[in-house]
């Protein structure tokens, strides 16, 4: 079964949504269930992502939201 690419983004965001409400439980970071979600959704576990071509860019912008978000904790005055 071929999985259109707006499903495929919604099954992502549903799996991330799972993983965060379930870290946030477990009183862990956010980070852990981002890193959870992207082994699951990716070829190690389950495989559903299947036009990585489409999903490339969706990384990149995850990757620099990720880095602002942690500079954002940084405190310049050390």
């Amino acid at each position: 079964m071929e999985l259109t690419p707006f499903s495929e983004i919604g099954i992502i965001v549903a799996i991330a949504t799972v993983a965060s409400i379930a870290m946030h439980f477990l009183k862990q970071p956010l980070i852990i269930a981002y890193l959870l979600s992207g082994a699951l959704v990716g070829p190690t576990f389950f495989n559903l992502v299947s036009s990585s071509d489409l999903m490339a860019p969706f990384s990149e912008i995850g990757v620099a939201f990720l880095l602002f978000l942690v500079g954002l904790n940084l405190n310049p005055r050390i």
